[in-house]
């Protein structure tokens, strides 16, 4: 026996995947950093973005020779070590640099030397051709 929805009455679904049911909104609540590290980080970016005013460039694309200036609101303030792999160097200051969106993501969860050489083999093949 096919289902039939009790809200539309039509067959092939039920009332609570019934496209025509009217839905509630959705309460859209930024997402938070929650717990002491959490809330350290969120810290440690806002003391790093007073002391340092701008402009700002993100240092992989600086380090790929690609010089362009990145918004405060866009600029992201990323580990050269992992905080994984360098839990001591989390709180660092000297380990932070600026990062686009795009090479803080790529990066992921690599340490800061090891993306380099991923970064000077791209460009290498970039300048061969085949890149």
């Amino acid at each position: 026996m096919a289902k039939v929805c009790a809200e539309c009455t039509m067959p092939g679904h039920t009332a609570f995947t019934c496209p025509l049911r009217p839905r509630k909104a959705l309460k859209r609540i930024p997402m938070k950093k929650v717990g002491k590290i959490g809330k350290k980080l969120l810290d440690q970016r806002a003391t790093f973005i007073a002391e340092n005013p701008g402009p700002y460039y993100c240092y992989y694309c600086l380090y790929i020779g690609v010089e362009e200036e990145l918004d405060v609101a866009h600029v992201q303030i990323e580990h050269f070590y992992t905080k994984n792999n360098h839990p001591e160097l989390r709180f660092a200051r000297e380990n932070l640099v600026l990062s686009c969106s795009f090479h803080n993501r790529d990066k992921g969860g690599t340490d800061g030397p090891e993306y380099l050489a991923k970064l000077d083999k791209q460009m290498k093949g970039k300048n061969n051709g085949w890149y």
